[in-house]
């Protein structure tokens, strides 16, 4: 039986410990993150849905304020025009006057303003400089810190609209929201507005 030259077997081991720690490399590899290029930040826009924690999008009251942003809105404002123009082809004037915009995994929600804070008898108090700071974070961002979950219907929110950095085609008109910020509550409907909604 013919042995191996004690430099070949070292030369051997030295390569196996090369590919296996050229394996690991590659498994360990992050994945590409997806990059964004600022628009443009769309003020006074009325949410027309609540979204839930786990939502990827968020609907938008469509009026006045928004129709004139359209440039900045990419494609988001095609599928509300075409969905009008077949409802008008139809006859029909129940258009949804509300679209959907998509969110970026990274999306951040502010309060511009705290929320009124109570004492034990209802009475509002303020707020205190450590609470404020607290409520504040570690963002440079302006407003304070708050969820997906604080997104209601009515609300006005601040948008900041961003695109797919170097995207070609249908892609390079799709727009995002990658900063959320809530600029004012939601009113509860009235009581004579609920009625109205009310089938006889």
């Amino acid at each position: 039986m013919r042995c191996l030259h004690p430099c070949a077997v070292l030369a051997i081991g030295v390569a196996i410990c090369g590919n296996s720690q050229a394996d690991d490399k590659k498994t360990d590899a992050k994945p590409a993150t997806t990059t964004y290029t600022s628009v443009s930040e769309i003020e006074n826009v009325v949410l027309a849905a609540s979204p839930g924690d786990k939502s990827t999008s968020i609907s938008l009251h469509v009026d006045q304020k928004l129709l004139a942003n359209a440039a900045s809105l990419g494609s988001l404002l095609d599928s509300f025009r075409n969905r009008n123009a077949q409802q008008m082809k139809n006859n029909k004037n129940n258009t949804p006057n509300d679209v959907s915009l998509e969110l970026t995994p990274d999306v951040v929600v502010r309060r511009i303003h705290l929320p009124p804070k109570k004492d034990e008898k209802g009475r509002t108090i303020a707020y205190t400089e450590k609470e404020k700071k607290e409520l504040k974070g570690d963002s440079n961002l302006k407003g304070y810190n708050a969820e997906l979950s604080d997104l209601k219907a009515g609300q006005t929110v601040t948008l900041h609209i961003v695109k797919l950095k170097g995207a070609k085609g249908d892609d390079a008109k799709k727009v995002f929201a990658n900063r959320i910020f809530i600029q004012t509550e939601g009113q509860a409907p009235s009581a004579t507005d609920a009625n109205k909604n009310k089938k006889p």
